[in-house]
């Protein structure tokens, strides 16, 4: 046998180790034709991805540490008027804490082993917003803090590392909105009201450490891009979904959220200042807060109905928060029309985190969760592009073929896709 054909030989036993988990990709190299490079089945990809676990959990997982730590929040004020003891308050927060340093401890891992998955995230309209779940979870964690950790000093150093975080993200997302550059309004998501709920997360907690001014500036720039984003759903969110082949999910409870932390923060400000609570500002966020909430569980059938996904988790955040406000109203009015609605309020968010807490639990232990097959296949052909540029570089260089015989261009990549 020739130098040659030895030669060739190795490389081609070479190449079938490369593509061992994926044989039809061995015989398309081979080929001199230009048909399509072979679909991958998901069970090929499953065994050339090994572990995905942190390929699929992708930032919408955050949603887990956000709706946990409001139903904390909301533990807390209940615990707050004496209605549950204070343990309970206390342990949620600590399960809510340890919760949201695994979560977003992943996510890190994630962004530096994967960070191309991570960028995709970002610059996707869908899930850009979940990035501001960060700040709204430690800001959130930071107004319920138990005694034992309280610290003034802390607290504000919290709040000015958060308020830096988003400013930062705001005038991106905002001023790419401004500019048409990119995250179109036209392209609207529910999930942008995640945008704007941070920087009311941020005056609550401004008012708590006593700087009232920043927190005012927070919840007046809250104000008016929620006022946009709320006009720019209602307008363009049926066509956004039309024109993605997609359907309402769960993040649409995500409308209550907004004008529920609002109030919340500005009845902080006000028992600050010595002023009315209940003035027309409060009024008037708790009667949209209310009306939305309302408006929404008239079609909760259809997102009930809804195969379980961790989308299921932006019912918590918002349920919670919408009783969190209604708890705090009541004991300013203490009259029972009030008190009764707080009481419902907080049997539906209770039922909804159990509920949810016990399906993401039978999820992750069938294996279900993550679970991002849009990632998964991003990634697989993110090693597939780069090994069939070195199979074709190989097999140029040791005679197999001429390089021109391999035209592995996009085409073929998306075709495989």
């Amino acid at each position: 046998m020739s130098v040659t054909s030895s030669r060739r030989s190795g490389d081609l036993s070479t190449l079938s180790e490369l593509t061992r988990n994926n044989p039809d990709l061995f015989d398309w190299i081979l080929s001199r034709d230009k048909r399509p490079l072979p679909q991958p089945t998901k069970e090929q990809i499953r065994v050339r991805m090994g572990s995905a676990f942190l390929v699929q959990l992708n930032i919408t997982h955050a949603g887990l540490a956000l709706g946990f730590s409001a139903y904390a929040g909301l533990m807390d004020t209940l615990a707050g008027f004496m209605l549950i003891p204070g343990r309970v308050a206390f342990v949620l927060w600590i399960l809510s804490a340890v919760l949201a340093l695994v979560v977003f401890s992943l996510l890190i891992v994630r962004a530096f082993r994967y960070p191309h998955l991570m960028k995709r995230d970002f610059t996707s309209n869908k899930y850009t917003s979940f990035f501001a779940s960060p700040a709204i979870v430690i800001g959130g964690l930071a107004t319920s803090v138990p005694r034992y950790f309280h610290n003034l000093t802390m607290l504000r150093i919290v709040f000015y590392g958060l308020l830096a975080y988003q400013t930062m993200l705001a005038l991106y997302w905002y001023g790419d909105w401004l500019f048409a550059t990119g995250y179109s309004l036209r392209s609207v998501h529910t999930t942008y009201f995640m945008a704007t709920t941070e920087f009311f997360v941020l005056g609550y907690l401004g008012a708590l450490v006593h700087l009232d001014d920043l927190a005012k500036v927070s919840l007046h720039v809250g104000i008016l891009f929620w006022i946009l984003v709320f006009v720019a759903v209602f307008q363009f969110l049926s066509k956004t979904l039309a024109d993605n082949d997609e359907k309402a999910t769960p993040t649409m409870f995500l409308f209550i959220a907004p004008p529920a932390t609002s109030a919340i923060a500005h009845i902080h400000l006000q028992r600050n200042a010595g002023g009315v609570v209940m003035d027309e500002f409060t009024w008037f966020f708790c009667s949209v807060t209310l009306f939305i909430y309302l408006l929404l569980m008239r079609v909760f059938r259809q997102y009930w109905t809804r195969r379980f996904s961790v989308t299921w988790w932006a019912y918590i955040f918002p349920l919670s928060t919408a009783a969190n406000l209604a708890s705090k109203v009541a004991y300013e009015l203490d009259l029972p029309v009030p008190w009764a609605i707080a009481t419902i309020t907080t049997v539906v968010a209770t039922i909804m985190i159990s509920v949810v807490a016990a399906l993401t639990m039978r999820a992750i232990a069938q294996g279900n969760l993550p679970r991002d097959d849009n990632s998964i296949r991003a990634h697989y052909q993110r090693l597939i592009d780069k090994e069939m540029e070195a199979k074709r570089t190989m097999l140029a260089e040791s005679g197999v073929a001429d390089e021109d015989d391999f035209d592995l261009d996009r085409e073929h990549a998306e075709a495989a896709m």
